[in-house]
Order: C-alpha cells, then sequence, then structure tokens
C-alpha cells in the first residue's frame, strides 16, 4: 500500500518527547477483505506486525475479529 509513519506521542510524563520528532516509515499493507480506511496492518519488526484501526467504536468486520483471535 505504501508507508506508514508511527507518530509519537507526548502523553507520557518526564519523556521530552514533544511528539515532533521524525519517526521511521514502516510499510503499510491491505488486509485481505478489509477497507483500508477501516484498518491496515503495519510492519512492526521482521516477524511481526501492528493492526490500525480508524473506529474502535464500530464493530470490527469478521476479517479482522478472525486474525485477533488467532494471535
Amino acid at each position: 500500500m505504501g508507508k506508514a509513519v508511527h507518530v509519537a506521542c507526548n502523553d507520557t510524563p518526564d519523556n521530552n518527547n514533544d511528539g515532533l520528532v521524525p519517526q521511521p516509515e514502516s510499510p503499510a499493507y491491505k488486509i485481505p477483505g478489509v477497507n483500508p480506511g477501516i484498518a491496515i496492518a503495519v510492519d512492526d519488526a521482521l516477524d511481526t506486525m501492528q493492526i490500525y484501526v480508524a473506529d474502535l467504536d464500530k464493530p470490527l468486520p469478521a476479517e479482522l475479529q478472525k486474525l485477533t483471535k488467532a494471535s
């Protein structure tokens, strides 16, 4: 799909991270059967991925429920 950037946050006291420090890019992938506007997968390490969901207030699509139950 392209590249994703892990954006730093500024919610940890005494971390001195202003959230504006450039972050590394990671490959982002479409999850089969899931609209990328709902969720994408992003490389986290050599052998793992993170799933990022746009709106956690809505029920997860069945494809994502299967992935979360398998992990």
